[in-house]
């Protein structure tokens, strides 16, 4: 599904995840709190 997302927006797959993840930190910032 990502792989298919990215081909749609023009960009590699590596960036969109990048970006996701970089996304999903930002909006659950405890979920990245290192244990």
């Amino acid at each position: 599904m990502a792989e298919f997302l990215a081909m749609l927006r023009g960009e590699s797959y590596e960036r969109f995840a990048e970006q996701t993840t970089a996304n999903f930190a930002r909006l659950f910032p405890l979920a990245h709190v290192q244990r």
